[in-house]
């Protein structure tokens, strides 16, 4: 009789530490947002030139991606933001991500994408506080104004989406 007990407390703790975990990492991946200032990134262009992020934010109204090269949505989002880049002629657009050179070369090579835009973090993503892919703030003025995790554009919601975008940065 008292084994039965010892294992049904012991199943409750185990239930509870599982649904505690899980709970945390939902609310990690899904809900939370690291909130991010320019003093935040250390970036790099593909050529290994440093840029300076007040001058990144301070331009013009910008869209931040983070992506990383193994991330379905992210090369199919990137893809079609090159595709279409003239139509957001109003906003400068970054893709950011803290893999290595080589990768990065690859996957641009791989996709054919324009690598004038992609940027090299050279702090980790789990450091900054990224975890979904991918990741999009958008600046006006140097201040971020959205966030958007998951894949905020594709072909069914092109035109939806960029009607969205025109009107944030416009107010």
């Amino acid at each position: 009789m008292l084994t039965i007990k010892k294992y049904s407390a012991f199943k409750w703790v185990f239930i509870g530490l599982l649904t505690g975990y899980f709970v945390y990492h939902f609310y990690y991946t899904y809900v939370y947002f690291p909130n991010l200032t320019p003093s935040d990134f250390s970036l790099k262009t593909m050529n290994n030139n440093t840029v300076s992020t007040d001058t990144l934010l301070s331009n013009k109204n910008t869209i931040i991606i983070f992506f990383q090269t193994w991330c379905g949505p992210c090369i199919q989002e990137m893809r079609l933001l090159n595709k279409h880049k003239n139509d957001f002629y109003f906003t400068n657009m970054y893709f950011i991500t803290d893999e290595s050179h080589e990768k990065v070369r690859r996957t641009i090579s791989k996709f054919q994408l324009d690598s004038s835009h992609i940027l090299l973090s050279e702090k980790s993503f789990k450091e900054m506080g990224i975890s979904a892919f991918p990741t999009s703030y958008f600046f006006k003025n140097g201040l971020c104004i959205e966030k958007q995790k998951g894949s905020w554009i594709d072909m069914s919601n092109y035109e939806d989406a960029l009607f969205h975008v025109r009107k944030m940065f416009q107010n």
